[in-house]
């Protein structure tokens, strides 16, 4: 469960100057272990609702889960009342998936992995991946790659009928995209399969809403984190590199305590970097 924490550091580092107060929870997935971070804004409270359809708008739309059984999932999750963008559906690609929201209208996919046996559902396997719509391909490709984001798979596809419709539209689409993760020895291509992000450039129809501005108490999805050894190094090459910081670190009143700092990517989308601080924050009151 998440303190409701009312410190002024933290509140600065959130891009806030009057205090603000929380409930929430950080959920994990048994299978993988990836990591839920659900927030409840109680104050400021933002009554804007998350990105609707289409799913094409600018910053990080959705996240999707592998399931055993996604026609099993379906029948379960509409019987609870869930909303389903469309029936699931088979891309150009050979992937099977659908698109559902959340009470908050935030939107999840979820992908059918071959190989695993059949349950009566919802049953999800792991995370798959975190999805980023941006401007420009390369420039994000550049921006994540410097986060260390090294193992690379195409993504690019276009698409009409029930392919579109998946998607929430009634024209042909297109995207060019590459899916890109952190080193290591996970599926699907070698990287860290708790740590993949699908970068998606939209060519049609193209949508030039920009992400959720601060603060960072929008209903969605609003940022992504992303755990470092010493953010003090991280924060300081971030701003060598010239990436624009959000705030100043909350947190990290003693060395070694925990702290966190946002900085924007190319688009504007917010990234949060935390883990323990080298140097001792001098407006810090918690670690």
């Amino acid at each position: 469960k998440l303190a409701p924490t009312d410190s002024a550091d933290v509140a600065n580092a959130l891009g806030l100057k009057d205090g603000y107060e929380i409930d929430g929870a950080v959920l994990q997935h048994p299978g993988d272990e990836s990591t839920l971070e659900l927030v409840q804004w109680i104050r400021p409270y933002n009554p804007e609702s998350a990105y609707a359809v289409p799913v094409n708008h600018f910053g990080i739309h959705r996240m999707a889960f592998a399931t055993s059984d996604i026609e099993a999932d379906v029948a379960v999750l509409k019987a609870q009342g869930v909303e389903f963008v469309s029936e699931p559906t088979t891309a150009p690609n050979g992937e099977r998936f659908v698109f559902l929201k959340d009470q908050d209208g935030t939107f999840l996919k979820l992908i059918e992995e071959s190989g695993t046996p059949a349950t009566a559902g919802p049953d999800l396997v792991r995370l798959v991946n975190t999805n980023m719509n941006v401007a420009d391909l390369e420039r994000s490709r550049e921006f994540y790659r410097l986060l260390g984001f090294t193992e690379e798979e195409d993504g690019a596809q276009a698409g009409s009928g029930d392919f579109a419709a998946a998607h929430g539209f009634d024209d042909p689409i297109e995207f060019e995209g590459v899916d890109v993760s952190l080193p290591g020895t996970g599926a699907p291509f070698g990287g860290d399969d708790e740590a993949t992000l699908q970068l998606r450039q939209w060519k049609t129809p193209f949508n030039g809403a920009p992400p959720y501005s601060p603060p960072v108490n929008h209903l969605g999805i609003d940022r992504i984190a992303f755990f470092v050894d010493d953010l003090n190094a991280a924060m300081d090459e971030m701003n060598r590199l010239g990436f624009e910081q959000l705030g100043p670190i909350g947190g990290g009143a003693s060395v070694g305590g925990v702290g966190i700092v946002f900085f924007y990517d190319p688009d504007r989308i917010k990234v949060e970097l935390w883990g323990p601080v080298s140097e001792v924050n001098p407006n810090s009151s918690c670690d």
